[in-house]
């Protein structure tokens, strides 16, 4: 909107030729000026002119002031100026302001006179916002400004902590430097890192926090909570102590498996290795002189391992392995242990027998304590002249030299599992150190205690 003002001053310009942007014909001054203001527009450039009544000799200046005083004190900056506007038909004489960059919100001011000090006319005057181009690059991360100077657009990222995420995006301004944010612009001092939840472990990097659960044994049950955090359960949980003679396996106090032993006499677990006819092997265990079977078993899959249980009073037995189409086991075989997992018959891999393999002396329990050394275990391929060693006995060697010696010693017995040939030997203490018998007496024993 213009303003008329500062009607009084003649505000002279310096010369220039008639047709320029920067002054009046020369020996030209003001004698008669109206002057007029305005707040220029958001897009900085304008022009003025005189709409229709551009017939008349007119002169025309633009001033940039703080405000009037200031024309009249020399605090106004000239900004454009023209006498006679080139191109503007009908009247040659006529001036106009041509597009010009000014500061969109500021004031400025007009002076308008006529030619010499006798042109004097009515008029309309014009200003005109120029159009400049979009400069809206649709980012809102960016501050978008025409430069009228330039006539180029500027497009400004808008990044105030110098995080790499713009303000427009960063809920966390004000990031201190050099620290790496997420994507939301925060950084680890910027969020909160602890969910308060003693299960996890909380942690951050760049802004990205994570809660992880705690979990050693992966049972599900985090390690704040877990009164067995490296086993999998809680002590009173179920477990499997791979012992087949117990029962009710719990995790105990100090988060070991443990079972109640299902048996409380004897014990005994058979290990059937089974051929490819599995369903023609059956088994059973009963009183040696006679009696029903106190174990038996029967239907075991083919080419299998088998764990057969059975809990025996005190006694002797005899261990019966059955095959209904008298061909044995072929490839298979069985080993009989007690429930500390001694051997007490050991048929392993050798299932070659008709209908019945069974031990003829049969076995007792508890078994002893006597048995072979270590060295003399498991030794197959004995020939003559072989040594074997028995583990000593120390009531055995407390009588060496004390009454009568022919009473006194070892006696080692030979069986063939499968029935057929038994034989026992007696060596006498001869000298109180590991007993032997120097001599075996059956080609090709695997012995085992």
């Amino acid at each position: 909107m213009w303003a008329h003002r500062c009607k009084r001053e003649n505000r002279n310009l310096p010369p220039d030729p008639c047709n320029n942007q920067l002054g009046w014909c020369s020996g030209q001054v003001p004698s008669h000026s109206v002057w007029f203001s305005f707040v220029a527009p958001p897009s900085g450039k304008i022009s003025l002119n005189f709409g229709t009544t551009n017939t008349w000799d007119s002169q025309i200046a633009l001033w940039s002031a703080p405000d009037c005083n200031a024309l009249l004190t020399g605090g106004a900056v000239l900004v454009a100026a023209n006498d006679d506007y080139v191109g503007t038909p009908p009247y040659p004489y006529d001036a106009a302001i041509a597009p010009v960059c000014v500061t969109a919100g500021a004031t400025y001011y007009v002076q308008v006179d006529g030619y010499n000090t006798t042109t004097f006319d009515n008029f309309q005057l014009v200003l005109v916002e120029e159009a400049t181009p979009n400069c809206d690059d649709g980012n809102a991360c960016t501050v978008d400004s025409y430069n009228c100077s330039t006539g180029q657009c500027t497009n400004v990222f808008q990044d105030a902590d110098a995080d790499g995420v713009c303000d427009f995006n960063d809920t966390c301004p004000g990031t201190p430097n050099g620290e790496g944010v997420n994507v939301a612009g925060c950084s680890c001092s910027q969020v909160t890192i602890d969910d308060g939840n003693a299960c996890t472990l909380d942690e951050c990097t760049n802004g990205n926090v994570t809660h992880t659960l705690q979990d050693a044994d992966g049972d599900l049950v985090c390690d704040a909570n877990d009164n067995c955090p490296n086993v999998v359960g809680q002590i009173g949980s179920s477990c499997d102590d791979g012992n087949v003679g117990t029962i009710n396996d719990i995790l105990n106090a100090s988060c070991q498996c443990e079972g109640v032993p299902s048996c409380t006499t004897n014990s005994v677990a058979l290990t059937l290795q089974t051929d490819a006819n599995g369903n023609q092997t059956s088994w059973e265990i009963r009183p040696i002189g006679g009696g029903a079977a106190l174990c038996n078993g029967s239907g075991s899959p083919s080419n299998a391992t088998v764990v057969e249980e059975c809990c025996l009073p005190n006694g002797c037995y005899q261990l019966l392995v059955y095959d209904s189409f008298g061909d044995g086991m072929t490839t298979g075989g069985y080993v009989l242990r007690d429930g500390a997992n001694n051997r007490i018959i050991d048929n392993a891999n050798d299932g070659v027998f008709t209908f019945t393999s069974s031990l003829a002396a049969g076995f007792c329990v508890p078994t002893g304590t006597d048995v072979l050394a270590a060295g003399s275990c498991d030794q197959s391929g004995l020939y003559t002249n072989a040594v074997l060693y028995a583990a000593p006995n120390a009531n055995v060697s407390a009588q060496y030299g004390v009454g009568n010696q022919t009473d006194d010693g070892y006696q080692f017995w030979f069986f063939d599992p499968d029935g057929g040939v038994r034989t026992h030997h007696l060596q006498e203490p001869r000298e109180p150190r590991q007993p032997r018998i120097a001599q075996a007496v059956q080609r090709h024993v695997r012995a085992s205690s």
